[in-house]
């Protein structure tokens, strides 16, 4: 028969830190618990053989003594009741568990009713709710249904850290369903899910499974509950003996051909390595059955374990611990997340591990939260065993950097292509920060071409070769010269490729030049000539476009060979040209500005943009030499249209002729005037004052 065990099985870190504390301030001096620290018989036994006391309240921990909190938690007041009655208080509360409680804080504060999904009379859901202003609590998906939530408002649901994840989806369902304003906060530990969904898949392959815990540990029944749903063999107890007879008995009958193993979090080390080993003996190797194996008696052995000794008490504890020094490489598990962005790991030693931010990523702006959580195991480097305050001081980047390298000194010779985000430019490149390790990336290797301003790259992300390995002095060096040359290449190809003269494009103005502007149209630059910016004159470029402008363009031609594309924002629709013989009729006078004065006239623009030639002979009745003795430029002049010709986009115009008209007009209209002024009754005379005066 096969003995299979989780890897999960055992002390969580925040068990093992609560235990290993108060065993350390045992040997200093009379301290109490409030509450059991741990669900454990044999745990309380060996602490109690230390003098530890057991509180079940506040008020029964004398004044001026000490007292542990163990690692469910308590709520606020009761570090208050404690404090007023001059209690030393040593807080060993799991550091999730304590995530929960600022969670129930912070919903509070912000008027919202906190939902706790879990078992009210557990001590956690109980420290929970003390942190909350207005709580509830749902042990099942039923007491959801059936409670009544017309004035809970706005929530937060959390979840009693050992809850069963089916059990929280299904009371999060109801109270959507329901029609409750609720945010979920899944705040199951990592570590417990862990350890179930290792059980569910135990129990399914094997033949029988064995659950050890204490039936007052919330998180050894729940492991329990998932082996009985995939397994109808499941023996639940303390230590191997509470469940021996039951297991003996069917193996006798059924001979598993393989029998789990699992622990809850309360359950020491050295329960599990006894269950181990006498599992391991139903079947020895000459073949005899359970029956016969020769397995001690169950009267007597357990007889063997009511008496705890304190140097088998201490063994059992270090057990579950292991030896570090600095420069080792080791796996733990993540136990929380500060908002700082330090990360607390669990590596089985009495001090859990800290990686300070920096010593997670190289990347400045990387948050730990982001990348990993509770639960999640992962790979660390012991930079110090003890800082100085009792942490061990770990590192994940130097991890990730090392496994890094070792695939850099191969990427050196294949040309492999790596993703890193420039995070700095010094003097002669850019720091990179590629697969967690820093690079330094040369002026000269940037880009394609020569690079002014470095600092634009900072932020970026991009594809890099590895030029250069250096292992002993962890240096790096990249470069994607070759890369972005062949990336611009291949992004060319593609550009012209897909354009025909006569296409609309859209780009982003990339450089100014006093001949026009480039236009980036996606790895490629197209020219838009100061001639084409409009139909109208310009001066110079930047009156019309600044650079990081975007542009919808015309492609006017193409040249392949020299890879050049030439742009314009001239299109038929806003060409005024069409529409000019209507709106600059033969004959007709209309206003413009001098804009160009040359020997043989001055060129007139009109706000459309388009412009005519008023020639030499045109400006004035009388003979000038030059059209500077007439006009200024910028004036604003009145001229007369004489030709329109649409096809040449010519314009002439006459000055002289408009003078002339604009003179006629005002004489015209002033002899008008004034007939209209001898024909009023002031000087109008009577035939019959006339006759009267003969």
């Amino acid at each position: 028969m096969k003995v299979s065990l989780a890897m999960s099985a055992g002390f969580c870190g925040g068990v093992r830190s609560a235990v290993r504390r108060v065993y350390n301030e045992a040997r200093k001096g009379k301290i109490y618990t409030l509450g059991s620290v741990i669900h454990n018989r044999r745990v309380t036994e060996g602490l109690a053989g230390l003098g530890v006391r057991v509180a079940r309240t506040a008020a029964d921990v004398p004044v001026g003594s000490r007292v542990a909190i163990r690692s469910h938690g308590v709520p606020p007041r009761v570090y208050e009741d404690l404090r007023k009655r001059g209690v030393d208080i040593i807080d060993c509360t799991c550091p999730f568990v304590a995530g929960i409680q600022r969670l129930a804080r912070e919903a509070s504060v912000s008027g919202k009713t906190v939902i706790v999904a879990g078992d009210a009379s557990h001590p956690e859901v109980i420290g929970i709710i003390g942190w909350a202003g207005r709580a509830v609590v749902f042990g099942s998906a039923d007491e959801a249904r059936a409670s009544d939530l017309s004035d809970v408002g706005e929530c937060v649901l959390l979840a009693q850290s050992t809850l069963r994840h089916g059990t929280y989806a299904e009371i999060a369902e109801v109270l959507s369903a329901r029609g409750v304003a609720v945010e979920c906060r899944e705040t199951i530990c990592g570590a417990t899910r862990a350890r179930q969904d290792e059980a569910a898949r135990l129990s399914a392959e094997c033949g029988a499974m064995v659950v050890l815990g204490d039936a007052d540990s919330s998180n050894a029944r729940k492991l329990a509950e998932v082996c009985a749903e995939r397994s109808d063999r499941v023996f639940f107890g303390e230590d191997i003996w509470q469940a021996l007879s039951g297991i003996r008995e069917w193996a006798a009958v059924c001979r598993p051909d393989i029998i789990g193993i699992t622990a809850g979090a309360s359950t020491p080390p050295a329960i599990i390595k006894e269950a181990v080993r006498l599992m391991s003996e139903f079947e020895n190797p000459n073949g005899q059955g359970a029956e016969d194996s020769g397995a001690p008696d169950v009267e007597i052995a357990q007889a063997s374990v009511d008496v705890v000794p304190e140097a088998e008490f201490e063994q059992m504890l270090n057990e579950s611990l292991v030896t570090l020094h600095t420069g080792d490489y080791i796996r733990g598990t993540v136990i929380s997340v500060t908002p700082t962005g330090e990360v607390s790991v669990n590596i089985g030693f009495k001090s859990d591990g800290l990686i300070q931010r920096s010593e997670f990523s190289d990347d400045p702006n990387k948050n730990p939260a982001d990348y990993v959580k509770p639960g999640d195991e992962i790979d660390v480097f012991v930079i110090r065993v003890n800082d100085g305050e009792g942490n061990v001081l770990l590192s994940k980047k130097r991890v990730d950097s090392q496994k890094s390298l070792d695939e850099f000194e191969a990427a050196v010779a294949e040309k492999s292509v790596f993703t890193g985000k420039v995070v700095d430019a010094v003097k002669g490149g850019l720091i990179a920060v590629i697969n967690e390790v820093r690079a330094f990336v040369p002026s000269s290797q940037i880009a394609g071409r020569y690079v002014e301003d470095t600092r634009a790259y900072v932020g970026q992300e991009l594809d890099f070769n590895i030029l250069e390995v250096d292992k002993s002095k962890r240096r790096v060096i990249a470069g994607r010269r070759e890369l972005a040359r062949r990336q611009a290449a291949e992004k060319k190809e593609l550009v012209f490729n897909a354009l025909d003269i006569g296409a609309v494009v859209t780009g982003k103005v990339s450089r100014i030049a006093d001949f026009g502007a480039f236009v980036d149209l996606g790895g490629v630059d197209g020219l838009i000539h100061i001639s084409e910016l409009g139909w109208n004159r310009v001066k110079h470029v930047s009156d019309a476009l600044s650079e990081g402008d975007e542009v919808t363009a015309t492609v006017i031609n193409i040249n392949r060979d020299k890879e050049k594309i030439s742009l314009s924002l001239r299109t038929e629709e806003n060409n005024p040209w069409y529409s000019a013989v209507e709106r600059y009729p033969v004959g007709s006078i209309v206003e413009g500005k001098v804009v160009r004065l040359v020997p043989f006239g001055a060129f007139i623009e009109f706000p459309d943009g388009i412009d005519g030639l008023v020639h030499i002979s045109q400006i004035a009745e009388h003979r000038i030499e030059k059209p500077e003795d007439e006009l200024e430029l910028g004036q604003f002049v009145r001229v007369q249209v004489t030709n329109v010709d649409v096809e040449k986009k010519k314009l002439s115009l006459s000055k002289k002729l408009a003078d002339r008209a604009i003179a006629d007009a005002e004489r015209e209209a002033y002899d008008a005037e004034r007939e209209s002024e001898y024909e009023s009754e002031e000087f109008c005379v009577n035939p019959q004052d006339s006759e009267n005066e003969a």
